[in-house]
Parts: C-alpha cells; structure tokens; sequence
C-alpha cells in the first residue's frame, strides 16, 4: 500500500496522506511523493486539498526514520524536506489542508497555514500586557523609582555620556 495517493475530483486534486498506524506520519517517500505531485499537479487542476485517512492528519516526523547521519548527510536530508514544503508553498495552484486530530509541526501544514488569512505579515498579534507599569508609554508615577542620582544625559549615537562645554 502507498503512503500517498491522489484522487481528482471537478479540477480538485485531494492528496491523501494513508499511514494511519503511524497516525500519517511524514516519512521520506511520502514527502517525495507530495514533490512529485506538487511539482506537476496537471493543467486540469484548480486546487488541491491535502487529506490523510482515518483520525488524525500527521504527526509529523516519523521518528521512526531518525537514524544517525553524518553533517553533510542530515543537513541534505533537511534540505530535501525544505525543497518539498517550498515547492508546495510556492506552486501556482491554492493549497487547502484538511485538519483533524493530532496535528503535529513538521507536517504539511505549515504551507498551507502561511496562506491562510490569519498568517499575513500584516496580521494583528496581540503583545502581552506589560507589568508594573515599565512598560514605553507608562507615566513617570508607575515607573519603578532608581535608587541615587539620575545618571544625566547620554549620547544617543555613541553611548559616551554628554559633557558641557
């Protein structure tokens, strides 16, 4: 049985990710062959919506497949899977994943979160709250007293503190 396959439904292609006893955990043929796809998807596709079969959409990594590698080989496997994930976000067709049960990072999620509406770089995300009143637009009453003399003026461009002529 295949780790990956491919339905096409109306101009919609639905890559289904099929390891569900490892809960669709990525291995390496499975990213492969979301390359493969993601790399031609065919003229007749309009939009892709990545599934996995039975609860949950991927735990991420197989650690499974984790073995001792040298530098040079784990950096190129790491490289491998960026390849993949930039091919899926950077394709010409709109990516939609399909999120249910365990949804791990490393999975195919992140290309598919970074289209969503909420993920623009103009997106609003809240600050927390600053405490204790230290924080830039706080009045001089709630900020924290310093105990002795203030330390004066400082130049701002080099940090050597301000001398009167």
């Amino acid at each position: 049985m295949s780790s990956l396959s491919i339905d096409r439904v109306d101009g919609v292609a639905v890559p289904t990710l099929r390891r569900p006893a490892e809960r669709n955990a990525l291995d390496d043929a499975t990213v492969l062959g979301l390359e493969e796809f993601f790399r031609k998807p065919g003229a007749d596709v309009r939009a892709v919506v990545l599934d996995a079969e039975r609860d949950h959409f991927s735990a991420g990594l197989d650690l499974g497949e984790l073995t001792e590698r040298r530098t040079e080989e784990a950096l190129e496997h790491s490289l491998m899977w960026h390849r993949v994930f930039d091919t899926i976000e950077g394709g010409h067709v709109p990516v939609v994943a399909a999120l249910k049960g365990a949804v791990i990072g490393g999975g195919p999620d992140p290309p598919a979160d970074r289209r969503a509406p909420h993920g623009g770089h103009d997106a609003h995300r809240p600050r927390p709250r600053r405490r204790r009143g230290t924080g830039r637009r706080a009045s001089r009453s709630t900020r924290p007293r310093r105990a002795g003399r203030a330390p004066g003026p400082w130049n701002s461009r080099s940090g050597a503190r301000a001398t009167r002529r």
